[in-house]
């Protein structure tokens, strides 16, 4: 073997120390740390959109209770219109109710630091909606004579889907406090509603 052979042959021989950079293991590393990255990404957007679920419930149930308790509300510009004055006493006793449950309501949302001014677009859109149908029924009703019968009937309605928001936050596991004031604002509601429903059997 001439010196030249032997040199070729030295040049094509790896060297033991010589290292690839982009190895099996450090390929393996690479694509673990992207998919931790990506799991992060995915949960974080996950969390957001629960806390705004969460946020848009909350406001949901304040909205609710504000609106329905307001002196210009659907309740008060309509009960006094009620010819029955045990309905109109009812329709009395369940706007203070209201009122402060709204109230309570309102300081557990400042402990959570969740606005009262700043509401979310899905919760505001959808209260409205609400309490517009509900105005709309009752004015509707007081114009063909019939307004005792709707009152009851649509404000028991009323009635039953603020419980259902209640329960759907006592479901989400809320602070302490929160749980203490939407249970009594919960049995309250409980009471009138069954109030309600007695006053809907007795006069049908």
């Amino acid at each position: 073997m001439d010196n030249q052979d032997y040199l070729n042959q030295i040049a094509a021989k790896p060297t033991p120390n010589s290292k690839r950079f982009f190895s099996p293991f450090i390929i393996k590393i690479i694509i673990a740390a992207v998919a931790a990255l990506a799991l992060i990404i995915t949960l974080g957007g996950v969390m957001s959109s629960i806390n705004n679920h969460t946020t848009a419930l909350y406001q949901s149930f304040y909205l609710r209770l504000h609106n329905l308790s307001s002196d210009t509300g659907p309740i008060a510009t309509f009960s006094r219109y009620i010819k029955s004055s045990e309905l109109r006493a009812l329709a009395g006793t369940l706007k203070s109710s209201l009122n402060a449950s709204s109230q309570n309501f309102t300081s557990v949302l400042a402990e959570m630091e969740i606005s009262t001014t700043e509401i979310n677009p899905d919760a505001a859109a959808s209260d409205a909606a609400v309490i517009a149908e509900y105005t709309q029924t009752l004015q509707d009703a007081r114009l063909n004579g019939l307004l005792d019968r709707t009152f009851a009937n649509s404000t028991t309605l009323q009635i039953s889907l603020l419980l259902a928001i209640g329960s759907e936050i006592l479901e989400r596991n809320p602070t302490d406090n929160a749980r203490v004031v939407v249970d009594q604002i919960m049995s309250g509601l409980e009471i009138l509603h069954t109030r309600f429903a007695n006053y809907n059997n007795n006069s049908s």
